[in-house]
């Protein structure tokens, strides 16, 4: 199940709006939520931290994409609700299972820490706090981000393959 949410909202929230007009702003995301949980896992099981902290990016993840769209229909086990209420329903199911939600508490919190610093402050104070470097853009510049990957290039591959196969097809006419 983690590995479906992680693939499906880390997709949809590097596609969106705010992530993809330049390459590095969804790694820079990752490494700030990141730190960000780190440090409240501190504070949750002091002095240690907490020590598999992978549900709490993916839970990062999903609330930040809450946020950014929070009208858009999910169905959660037959029950249609918004975006903005998906990891509540979520921390409930959690829950209703017998299972701890202590990691997604955290996971919400840096994601929300985020969400405040990058998207409330500039917006309400005019000041930009967690804008992403310039060289990070560079970086995955350099490192191809924002191409199309293989399977775009099968598919080119593909489509190029049936116009040369097509190129002489055709009802043909007798010349002598």
């Amino acid at each position: 199940m983690q590995l479906y949410f992680f693939t499906s909202f880390g997709s949809k929230l590097e596609r969106s709006d705010r992530f993809s007009a330049m390459p590095g702003d969804y790694a820079y995301f990752s490494v700030v939520v990141t730190f960000l949980i780190a440090v409240l896992s501190v504070f949750l099981n002091y002095p240690s931290g907490m020590p598999l902290l992978g549900s709490s990016f993916i839970f990062a993840i999903i609330y930040y994409w809450s946020r950014i769209e929070p009208n858009a229909q999910l169905s959660f086990f037959g029950f249609v609700i918004q975006g903005y209420q998906f990891p509540f329903a979520l921390m409930v199911f959690t829950m209703l299972m017998g299972g701890d939600i202590w990691m997604d508490v955290l996971g919400l919190g840096a994601a929300h820490i985020y969400y405040f610093l990058r998207d409330v402050v500039p917006m309400e104070y005019g000041k930009e706090y967690l804008k992403t470097p310039e060289f990070m853009n560079k970086l995955m510049v350099r490192a191809g981000a924002g191409q199309p990957g293989a399977a775009a290039n099968y598919q080119r591959q593909a489509q190029m393959r049936q116009q040369r196969d097509m190129r002489f097809q055709g009802e043909g006419h007798r010349l002598g």
